[in-house]
Parts: C-alpha cells; sequence; structure tokens
C-alpha cells in the first residue's frame, strides 16, 4: 500500500507530515510537499520491518513503549484514568517537536535530561499551566520508570536535581492557589450574554458540578430534590465515573428544579442523538469540554471578566457563596464530592470565617456563669 503525505501544523505553522516508523525511518516533518513527496518515496520503496517485542526491542521507541503502557493497564486502572493518561501521553508528551522529528520518535536508550527538559519548556511556551506541566512531567517519569524496570534504560532522567531545576515552570505561584470563584456580580453580568449553553452555566453555578459531571448529567439522574453524580462525559465523547470514583447526591433548589424539569419537557419534542443527556449541541451530541471551555471564554470576554475565571469557576463559586452564608463544611464537602473533609478546607480554608465574634465572651460566660465571673 503507498502511503501519501499528511498536511497538518506544528506551533502554529504548515507542515507535510511522512510516517515511516513501520520501515524503520521514523516520521518526519517538513515545510515543503515537494520535500515530504521524496521522503514518502523512500518510505513506500522500504519494506516493513519485522515486528519486536517492545519489552525486549533496544530500538523501541517512547511512543511504541508508550502505547504498550497504556494497553496493559487498561483493566487494572479506571477508564477515567486511563483516558486522561492516554490524553497527557498522546497530547502532551510524545508531540514534543524536536527538529525534524517529536519525542514520541526518539528511542527510550537515547532519552536523558535534555529531552526532559525540551519538553517542559515546550509546554510552557505552548501555554499550559504548571498543574498540567506537572502531570505530563509525573507520567512522563512514570514511563521511563517503566523502561527502567525492562532494562531499556539504565537510569531515570528525570532525577530529583532535575525536578528541582524545572520547578519554576511547575510551581503554582501562591496568588494562583486561591480558588478562582464568581462575585455576584460577575456571575450575574456572565449569565446576561447570550449562549447556547446558557442552562448549562445556570446549572453549573447552582449545583457545584465538576465540568465534566455537569456534562454527562442525564434525565434519569434528576430524582426531584437531588442529582444522582455517578459519571463524568470524558473529551472523546464517552463517560467515565467521576474524579474520586463515588456516587454522590447534590441537593436541587425549587428554581433548578424547574429549570431541569423544563428541559427535559423541551426535549419531547426534539428527535435528536444523544438527548438523554440534558445538555446537548445543536445536533443533539453531549457537550464535550473542548466546546464548553470556548464558549465559556467568549462570554466572560463578552461580560469583561477577568480572563482566568474557567467553567471549574462556577464549582468554585458555589463553594465560596456557601461558605459566606454560614453553611457547615460537612455538607459542602458532600455537594463537592470531594474524598475527605480536609480537602475541602485545605481549598476553601481561607473563605471560612476564622474569627467569630463574641465567641470568646460566650465561652467565658459558659464557665464563669456571667459575664463578670464568679467572685461576687
Amino acid at each position: 500500500m503507498t502511503g501519501k503525505p499528511k498536511r497538518t501544523k506544528v506551533n502554529g505553522n504548515d507542515r507535510w507530515y511522512v510516517d515511516g516508523r513501520k520501515q524503520g525511518l521514523g516520521r518526519k516533518f517538513f515545510e515543503t510537499k515537494e520535500a515530504a513527496d521524496d521522503f514518502q518515496a523512500q518510505v513506500n520503496r522500504t519494506p516493513i520491518l519485522k515486528s519486536i517485542d517492545p519489552l525486549v526491542d533496544r530500538n523501541v521507541t517512547l511512543e511504541a513503549l508508550g502505547d504498550l503502557w497504556l494497553e496493559q493497564e487498561k483493566g487494572t486502572w479506571r477508564p477515567s484514568t486511563h483516558a486522561l493518561y492516554s490524553e497527557d501521553l498522546k497530547k502532551r508528551i510524545l508531540p514534543c517537536p524536536l527538529g525534524d522529528k517529536v519525542l514520541g520518535d526518539v528511542k527510550v536508550r537515547d532519552i536523558g535530561p535534555g529531552h526532559v527538559e525540551r519538553l517542559v519548556r515546550w509546554l510552557a511556551s505552548e501555554g499550559f499551566a504548571p498543574n498540567t506541566i506537572r502531570n505530563a512531567l509525573r507520567i512522563m517519569s512514570t514511563l521511563l520508570e517503566r523502561a527502567v524496570s525492562r532494562q531499556l534504560l539504565t537510569a531515570n532522567p528525570i532525577s530529583k536535581e532535575l525536578q528541582k531545576a524545572l520547578r519554576p515552570f511547575t510551581r503554582v505561584a501562591k496568588a494562583n492557589q486561591e480558588p478562582k470563584a464568581f462575585s455576584d456580580e460577575q456571575r450575574a453580568a456572565f449569565l446576561a450574554i447570550p449562549s447556547p449553553y446558557h442552562d448549562m452555566y445556570v446549572t453549573g453555578f447552582a449545583t457545584g458540578l465538576r465540568p465534566g459531571e455537569l456534562a454527562g448529567l442525564q434525565f434519569e439522574d434528576y430524582q426531584g430534590t437531588s442529582l444522582r453524580i455517578e459519571r463524568t462525559l470524558l473529551q472523546r465523547g464517552g463517560t467515565g465515573p467521576t474524579k474520586t470514583g463515588a456516587v454522590r447526591h447534590v441537593d436541587v433548589g425549587t428554581a433548578l428544579g424547574a429549570l431541569l424539569t423544563r428541559i427535559k419537557r423541551e426535549r419531547v419534542t426534539r428527535d435528536l442523538r444523544g438527548s438523554d443527556f440534558f445538555f446537548v449541541t445543536a445536533s443533539g451530541r453531549p457537550v464535550v469540554k473542548s466546546i464548553i471551555v470556548r464558549d465559556f471564554k467568549r462570554c466572560v470576554k463578552a461580560a469583561g471578566l477577568p480572563e482566568n475565571l474557567t467553567p471549574h469557576s462556577m464549582r468554585h463559586s458555589f463553594a465560596c457563596w456557601h461558605i459566606a452564608k454560614g453553611r457547615n463544611a460537612k455538607w459542602l464537602q458532600q455537594q463537592m464530592g470531594h474524598s475527605s473533609i480536609t480537602m475541602t478546607l485545605d481549598l476553601y480554608g481561607g473563605w471560612f470565617k476564622l474569627h467569630e465574634a463574641g465567641a470568646a465572651d460566650d465561652l467565658a460566660a459558659s464557665i464563669f456563669g456571667n459575664s463578670v465571673g464568679n467572685n461576687g
């Protein structure tokens, strides 16, 4: 079968891509189609190499080892975990450009600290957040540890010294650790912007669901006074369990209940694919993360709000609003689906009222019997 160069984008620039890995020639990117055609002709003339088990092949590439790793762990990881690791590996690690090839083409035995530093600096230049870069580095380290255990690599190049040197790219500034929540005025301005996903955003502010949980809501989850949260919508369109793997129930107020009932009633008159989901696109498909992020950014910009407000800010706004109203921390933990109350307090501790006027006097009165004491 004769292959053809494929047109793609690299750092925003048009490039032609030729895959010659099966022939042992690697894959390359070219600035012109003529150069790509020449290399493609060489690939087409070269016979495909006999397949070798990546675990014993000293020439195995990072991409081949990564594919094997994902395949072997498919039965042991939760589907959501497998999807997240796969997305990080295939979209943020393997495509890292290295001249006319990418990181995935590099032989595992040749990977060193320079490749790791290049990956981190490239992710930073692409605008990825420190948390995302840290997650990619962790996955890369896990994969390289696997290579070491298979004797494909003598030592993991991601040493403590290298991690320390790369900390400026992976450390979250303290100023960014405060939850990015909407004020009441900002929320009103945001919801005033017309959007096909307005009802979805209202529900997000009213429930504090994670964006994936919000997108994964189905009609059967609405139980009158609560929502059963048991799934999240993945970027590729399928569903998986919640972040913690647990099922929880989120309280639904009267106004939100009326909104959900209206959505369900109106859907009956529409013949749409994916109609079991509360929130769908114009064609009836579930609203995946990329669509939410794009429309959310548009609304934030149109409302003149800070650019650091994201879909997850609806969740933070829910928590901070209830804390300001004096809600019980344990109730909030259950609504948010945090694995422990410690996580809730660590994340939103600054929003809880740490000084209670009159508390010391109330305790003293209880101990001494009156506000003056027990001497008289």
